[in-house]
């Protein structure tokens, strides 16, 4: 399951559950600073990983 079927799935339903195991990897998130686009690379490891995205 990738990200965008999990945020379209959490839309449809109540929320999404996705387990996983040795995750290794990077985001980038734009950010808008003094008129000036700057990317944040977050790279993330871990050996378990639980994501639980919830439909309020």
């Amino acid at each position: 399951m990738t990200i965008t079927d999990m945020i379209i799935s959490a839309i449809l339903k109540k929320g999404v559950l996705y387990e996983a195991r040795n995750v290794n990897t990077d985001v980038e998130i734009p950010m808008l600073l003094d008129n000036k686009e700057n990317n944040i690379k977050v790279n993330i490891k871990c050996e378990h990983m639980t994501l639980k995205v919830e439909k309020e």
